[in-house]
């Protein structure tokens, strides 16, 4: 068995008829932030043999793929830690611009999907990790593990004044598919890495067993996020709305939108004042099962003068309920009210009428901290004085217990 270690080195093919072949069960494995640079390469001009191909480490270590303004299929031989080849293609069908290549990665997590199969370290992306708590839409644990291929996939285009666009190709191997998950239900699905969301499987076809493929089809620019992974097509990761948002000219006019919907009974609309008691205002009926955009709008009434804070219920047809996040809206002023509570606190923060940027230490150093849709978590902070900035450009001083 031949091997190639990589860390923390630039490697350049720079073959004439940008040709790559890996043979022999021959491997080049990276590691420790390691890049691997196959400038030019030609469509079709990467072959592998069964067994041979790149195992990236982590998300850190990528390969990149110096395509330009290139079309044609290019394809990359992943393997797993078992050695098996699990090939991803992007077929490109309209040219980007401006742009240098596409910088990809591919890593296998255990079943729960939190820990590095190979580094022993963290699995899940660094955008989804800072995601993660319980009950919440978008949370990777409430339909993980069972429900999810135990891998994920970066492809990131670089550079690029217009992205270019085509068919991105998965290849799973069975050995990552969790007991609990029909591999004829598998399909594609992305993070939303602006949104910090999990997104629904639009334009995505369910899994060809026979050749172990998911195809998805990236019709337009926007449409294309850094992560993806194999979901269960009947219970994805959880959904959250493409927006929630609410407006007072006179009356409050609440509005929101689902790019998808799985088993969806009902919206629960409900509000708050400054105390934060909540009071349903309104019910209406979900679009059941949807793949395709559905828009929703309530007008609040009895609401008057002062802030207001709304959050939705989604309830499945079995029972099931996932709470949004909270937003505000002032009638009657332009101020509007951040509430941050509890202060002091063990580490949970809830934030209402504005969301969490960042959190600073004491001298000033902007530290990691795990967002919610409410607030946020420092729990594995130490103890200390923090500083908060939020969307409203508001600043409050935190004190960790």
């Amino acid at each position: 068995m031949k091997f190639l270690f990589l860390s923390l080195l630039v490697l350049s093919f720079h073959a004439a008829i940008g040709q790559v072949s890996f043979s022999g069960g021959g491997k080049i494995i990276i590691s420790g932030g390691g890049k691997v640079i196959i400038q030019n390469p030609i469509p079709g001009g990467i072959t592998w043999e069964p067994g041979s191909g790149i195992l990236t480490s982590s998300e850190a270590d990528v390969v990149i793929l110096g395509i330009g303004s290139q079309t044609g299929e290019f394809s990359l031989p992943f393997i797993t830690p078992s050695g098996a080849t699990i090939p991803f293609t992007y077929n490109i069908q309209t040219p980007g611009s401006g742009g240098s290549g596409i910088t990809m990665s591919s890593w296998a997590v255990d079943e729960p999907g939190t820990t590095n199969i190979v580094t022993g370290g963290p699995g899940l992306p660094v955008a989804v990790n800072s995601f993660v708590i319980a009950n919440e839409w978008g949370n990777w644990l409430v339909q993980g593990g069972s429900k999810v291929v135990n891998r994920f996939w970066s492809i990131t285009p670089v550079g690029y004044a217009v992205k270019p666009t085509g068919e991105y190709r998965f290849t799973y191997n069975s050995t990552e598919v969790p007991a609990g998950l029909p591999e004829s239900q598998i399909t594609a699905q992305r993070w939303n890495d602006q949104q910090g969301t999990w997104l629904d499987w639009l334009y995505a076809d369910v899994a060809d067993v026979a050749t172990k493929t998911v195809s998805v089809l990236i019709a337009n620019p926007e449409d294309q996020f850094p992560i993806w992974v194999l979901s269960d097509i009947s219970d994805p990761l959880p959904i959250e709305l493409v927006d929630f948002t609410a407006a007072c000219d006179e009356l409050v006019e609440i509005s929101w939108t689902t790019w998808s919907e799985t088993q969806n009974e009902m919206f629960i609309l409900q509000r708050a004042g400054g105390d934060l008691t909540w009071q349903t205002i309104a019910t209406l009926a979900g679009a059941g099962t949807s793949s395709t955009p559905h828009e929703y709008r309530f007008t609040d009434d009895a609401a008057g003068p002062g802030t207001w804070y709304y959050r939705l219920i989604d309830e499945s047809s079995d029972g099931e309920r996932r709470v949004s996040r909270v937003i505000a809206v002032t009638c009657g002023s332009s101020s509007q009210e951040v509430i941050v509570s509890p202060n002091p606190t063990e580490g949970a923060v809830t934030i209402v009428g504005s969301r969490c940027i960042s959190v600073m230490d004491a001298i000033g150093r902007q530290v990691s901290f795990d967002r919610t849709y409410n607030g946020i978590n420092i729990s594995r902070l130490a103890a200390g004085i923090y500083t908060l900035r939020v969307e409203s450009g508001e600043q409050f001083k935190v004190i960790k217990k």
